[in-house]
């Protein structure tokens, strides 16, 4: 994808969270990189497949990646609806953790996520690999503060954080 195209997808994208979700700030802070990343994703395959439609006429089936692209925004959907909708923080971190097991880690295909205890979830994580777009900052237009975007994505990428000396 050349700069102009991700420009356009990243344009898209922020454009499309404000104006399903007008602001991500609410949601617990480990879901915010996971909902901008899967978005971004979306619509970039979509964007895609647009442009395919438009090179080649004929009716022909939706691409395999649309239709994941399409359920992914939907379950992406219900559960921002859930979590807005929870009123314990508690149970908002768990179903926020739900859903980044099933979106970023991709848990979906290895293990039911309903019955798999918080131990067996936590080494699927630790072997999994983040999709490289957890490393780029989140766009502050989205509804995070300007000062959280870039150190707040990488850590939730799994990065782990420098150690800081504090010796004698």
């Amino acid at each position: 994808m050349t700069e102009d195209q991700g420009e356009a997808v990243r344009r898209r994208s922020i454009e499309f969270i404000r104006k399903k979700w007008v602001s991500l700030a609410d949601l617990p802070k480990h879901v915010i990189p996971v909902v901008w990343v899967t978005t971004y994703r979306c619509i970039e395959i979509g964007m895609k497949a647009e442009a395919e439609g438009e090179q080649r006429s004929g009716d022909r089936q939706p691409m395999p990646q649309l239709k994941l692209a399409a359920v992914k925004m939907r379950f992406l959907e219900k559960m921002i609806s859930l979590l807005r909708s929870t009123s314990s923080p508690r149970q908002k971190s768990i179903n926020g953790y739900v859903l980044v097991d099933f979106l970023k880690w991709a848990m979906d295909r290895d293990i039911d996520l309903e019955t798999a205890s918080g131990l067996r979830r936590m080494m699927m994580r630790h072997y999994a690999k983040a999709d490289p777009e957890y490393m780029r900052p989140i766009p502050p237009e989205i509804g995070l503060p300007s000062g959280q975007c870039n150190t707040f994505c990488s850590l939730s990428a799994g990065v782990s954080k420098p150690k800081v000396f504090r010796g004698r």
